[in-house]
């Protein structure tokens, strides 16, 4: 079962390229109309056959109804991103219901999560795969990537997107619903 956070962001995207082949749509559509409106001005001066000029109106008429069918398909994911915004609502009243009977979720970390987690704090808070790479003395930067975006799965760290870096963030007062289960240092 998908996390109402993924369906969102998948209706996002979703909705995202509809919008993008809408754009794509209105571009050709002027497009069409200015090529007949040229065609109907050289009709006059050259005979053009009527088998282009029905060429057009046919992809006008695709056209058109390509435009009636992504409308349609925006209204529908409109309507279940109403629904699960609804939803998504509930489910999160029923976590933190879940939270208060369960008590927190334990996360097992590994002794070198705790020491990334060690040195983010050190950081300001944040810290890029890059200098968790350096300082970890790792190879390469896929290791701490890996590691990262585990804490980050886990609910430990938060992903911000800086320019073309990606930043993680450890805020201690966000995980208050983690009970975090470290070794023995």
């Amino acid at each position: 079962m998908r996390s109402s956070r993924a369906s969102g962001r998948e209706l996002t995207a979703m909705k995202g390229r509809v919008t993008k082949l809408s754009r794509k749509l209105s571009k050709s559509d002027r497009a069409l109309k200015h090529a007949q409106r040229s065609l109907a001005r050289t009709r006059s001066e050259e005979r053009v056959s009527s088998s282009i000029l029905d060429l057009f109106k046919m992809a006008n008429e695709q056209n058109v109804q390509t435009r009636r069918a992504l409308d349609a398909l925006m209204a529908r994911l409109d309507k279940i991103e109403e629904r699960m915004g609804a939803a998504g609502g509930q489910v999160a009243r029923e976590e933190a219901a879940e939270t208060q009977i369960n008590g927190p979720r334990e996360v097992d970390l590994s002794p070198i999560d705790v020491k990334i987690i060690q040195f983010i704090q050190t950081k300001d808070g944040m810290a890029c795969a890059d200098e968790v790479k350096e300082y970890m003395n790792y190879r390469g930067r896929n290791a701490a990537c890996t590691r990262l975006n585990r804490l980050c799965r886990d609910g430990i760290l938060e992903r911000h997107r800086m320019g073309r870096k990606v930043y993680y963030k450890y805020d201690a007062g966000k995980t208050t619903e983690i009970r975090i289960l470290a070794p023995l240092q």
